[in-house]
């Protein structure tokens, strides 16, 4: 994507998020995710950095690698476009799906990558098929560790999360 940021420009404070939230989205097979999705966490959203989204398909990933990979929930344009303008914080989506886009609905879905990384000079990362089938409660960091390759705007990266203790 023209103007977009690659990984090799962001900074390691940058990929530190001390404000992570998890959402957990349990949508039908497929379904595009829309505004309507997200109102009801809108306060935890405003003040994140980082929101997790669970869609609870990591059983699925295990035990249907096709479904998984083609009929996974994702985000229309307009919910990234709501993500963008009501989260003003929020530098970063991590997601248990193969894609922030629907396989299934690529037409309505693919776009939403765009609106998310265009954020104006806004850096944003997203992170695609991540294991979030953790207790992540307690989690107060997330720090994430990219492969830093010059002229890469994606690619694998390790993601470690820091938990709040018990004491």
């Amino acid at each position: 994507m023209e103007g977009a940021f690659q990984i090799t420009d962001f900074s390691p404070e940058e990929l530190i998020f001390t404000r992570p939230t998890v959402v957990d989205l349990r949508l039908a097979d497929a379904t595009v995710v829309m505004p309507p999705h997200l109102e009801p966490y809108a306060e935890r959203l405003e003040q994140a950095d980082l929101a997790l989204f669970r869609f609870g398909c990591g059983q699925t990933r295990r035990t249907d690698p096709q479904r998984f990979s083609t009929r996974c929930p994702g985000f229309g344009v307009e919910s990234a476009r709501w993500l963008r303008q009501t989260c003003p914080q929020l530098r970063a989506l991590g997601i248990d799906v193969p894609s922030v886009a629907a396989i299934a609905h690529l037409e309505k879905t693919m776009s939403a990558h765009n609106e998310l990384l265009a954020g104006d000079g806004r850096r944003f990362l997203i992170i695609e098929e991540m294991n979030l089938d953790q207790d992540l409660t307690a989690l107060v960091e997330v720090r994430v560790n990219p492969w830093l390759v010059q002229g890469m705007d994606s690619g694998p990266c390790s993601i470690v999360g820091v938990l709040a203790s018990a004491e």
